[in-house]
């Protein structure tokens, strides 16, 4: 059965919406800059409404799931664009942990409206290993390339490092399901195998990709983009400085 929406009433799937208004009430947030975080949010939304496009092969049931984890990480990121000056300053591992813990933490909230537990079974534990994946896939693909630019941050730099790092990280968790299904006699599965990879790397991208942007144009965000993820500004000023010429006389 489909991972649909049953909820026993409508306020459980305000709670996501009522939680990011919380966090914008934070001491840090109380800044008209903050509230720049539903421009990618929308972003989010405008990725969901494109997906039966882009994935129209994809069996509706399974078109709704990814659309539901799609809403819900988003939720997530702007739960940890939001939470940043309490994640960061820490070793690096531990801003790693933090993050994870919040972007988890907001996910599951958005998702779980959505879920139809009253039918509980492979359909819903499916749909939260998926979740989890996805999460720990964006959290890590994303510190891996703050580490990849910790000596100097340049948005484009960050950008091509995300994309190694998160085809590094999805190819990692499926190889080894293609690898069961080619020694169970599924000779073309490789073609698939990359398909699947390909897919999932654009999406993982395109979520975050609002959120960077935002970070990259907006200056309140980029610095708590930059100290999150513990790069160095790109405007480093020279190691050596000089005392000006004395003036020239007649």
């Amino acid at each position: 059965m489909a991972c649909s929406y049953a909820p026993a009433s409508m306020m459980p799937l305000f709670l996501p919406w009522l939680a990011i208004l919380g966090l914008l009430m934070l001491t840090p947030n109380r800044s008209g800059n903050a509230w720049w975080i539903w421009l990618p949010l929308g972003g989010v939304f405008a990725v969901e409404l494109l997906m039966p496009m882009a994935l129209g092969s994809i069996p509706s049931q399974v078109l709704d799931l990814f659309s539901q984890v799609a809403r819900s990480l988003g939720i997530g990121m702007a739960a940890v664009w939001l939470t940043s000056p309490y994640l960061a300053g820490h070793a690096r591992f531990v801003n790693f942990l933090k993050m994870l813990g919040v972007q988890g933490a907001f996910s599951l909230l958005a998702l779980a409206p959505g879920l139809d537990w009253g039918d509980a079974g492979f359909e819903i534990l499916g749909a939260l290993v998926y979740l989890g994946v996805l999460i720990l896939v964006l959290v890590a693909g994303l510190n891996l390339a703050g580490f990849s630019c910790r000596r100097r941050f340049h948005p484009v730099r960050l950008l091509l490092w995300l994309l190694v790092w998160l085809t590094a990280g999805i190819t990692t968790v499926i190889l080894p399901f293609a690898t069961v299904a080619l020694f169970g006699g599924a000779g073309e599965i490789w073609m698939q195998v990359g398909t699947v990879i390909l897919v999932a790397v654009g999406v993982a991208f395109v979520l975050l990709l609002p959120f960077l942007v935002l970070s990259f144009a907006n200056n309140f965000y980029r610095e708590r983009l930059r100290h999150l993820l513990r790069m160095e500004s790109a405007e480093v000023p020279p190691v050596l400085t000089f005392p000006p010429p004395p003036p020239v006389t007649a």
